[in-house]
């Protein structure tokens, strides 16, 4: 099924509050990787009017709702549109990669070049979770992967992730001695 001929998942269009509410003080310069309609983005510069807020969206319709809400609003795959923009030198203060790197086909690599924008900033990641209990439910009494249209189990998921794995994708010490935590949800 085409992108032009279906609607866009309801799961993707609100606000992220709860990736709004680790937003650290400061951050003017955002890019939103998987804007969708950019209400997150929206948020961010209802809190600080002097926020610009870079969006990037793989589908044209949601990102054309971005386009009335955000500064600047990139219609490409995640990973081609941050290539180009480590290419042109830009900078970020904070990322948002609200559930969208379980979508990509090397997300290792967009986190590589997130780190060239973003080398003294923020990175703010959702990651569904598949150690998920409804995962194990699922898997051990009724023997079948639960492929939906949302959520964890989504069925437009590349990439799979449990703790550990998150966490050795995320987390570089700077140094042996450096300890670094992340929840998992």
């Amino acid at each position: 099924m085409s992108t032009e001929s279906r609607k866009p998942n309801p799961s993707y269009v609100g606000a992220r509050e709860d990736l709004l509410s680790l937003v650290p003080a400061g951050c003017r310069r955002v890019i939103n990787v998987g804007c969708a309609e950019g209400a997150t983005g929206a948020k961010l510069k209802e809190r600080a009017r002097d926020t610009n807020v870079t969006g990037i969206e793989f589908d044209e319709r949601m990102a054309a709702v971005a386009r009335e809400r955000l500064d600047r609003v990139i219609v490409a795959d995640a990973t081609v549109a941050l290539t180009k923009l480590a290419a042109a030198g830009e900078e970020f203060d904070l990322v948002f990669c609200g559930d969208v790197l379980e979508h990509l086909t090397d997300p290792w690599e967009t986190l590589r070049t997130i780190r060239k924008i973003c080398p003294d900033g923020y990175l703010i990641v959702s990651l569904p979770n598949v150690a998920h209990i409804s995962t194990i439910r699922t898997l051990v009494f009724d023997h079948y992967w639960p492929y939906r249209e949302r959520g964890i189990h989504d069925r437009t998921h590349l990439r799979f992730s449990a703790g550990k794995t998150l966490t050795s994708c995320l987390i570089k010490p700077a140094s042996k001695s450096s300890t670094a935590s992340i929840t998992i949800g």
